[in-house]
């Protein structure tokens, strides 16, 4: 397991997503997982579509703040775009969005499920784990 970070100070979000983009490759080329925490000031979807284009098999969760970010090199309390990855060649990492028009338990089964579905991996016995619990949630 190899873990890399990467930041942009840049203040036009896509040069900034290019930067920390190339900082990343640099020492880490396809990572298995990858968080992005951005500015409020950032477009999330330019965002969305450049890492996207990137790292086309990689899942990506990411954050907004309104507060900033701690890097290894400090605070940066306004326009910084982070990302954190992960290369774990035995790991299966899994991501997804659901509706949020639906109950809470719907919506923790359905996004489990397609989490699962996304790690490549949805015939392990991590299937029943998760939906075990989210059954076990339900009945309570």
């Amino acid at each position: 397991m190899e873990i890399v970070t990467s930041y942009s100070t840049i203040e036009t979000t896509a040069a900034a997503i290019d930067e920390a983009v190339s900082q990343l490759k640099a020492r880490l080329v396809r990572p298995s997982l990858l968080l992005v925490y951005f500015s409020g000031h950032d477009n999330a979807q330019v965002i969305r579509e450049q890492l996207v284009a990137e790292f086309p098999d990689t899942q990506i969760l990411g954050c907004s703040s309104c507060q900033g970010i701690l890097t290894e090199d400090g605070y940066f309390p306004d326009r910084v775009i982070g990302l954190w990855a992960v290369f774990d060649f035995n790991g299966a990492y899994g991501s997804a969005l659901v509706s949020t028009h639906q109950l809470p338990q719907q919506m923790a089964k359905q996004a489990l499920l397609k989490a699962i579905q996304n790690t490549g991996r949805s015939g392990n016995c991590l299937h029943s784990f998760c939906c075990t619990l989210v059954l076990a949630q339900k009945k309570r």
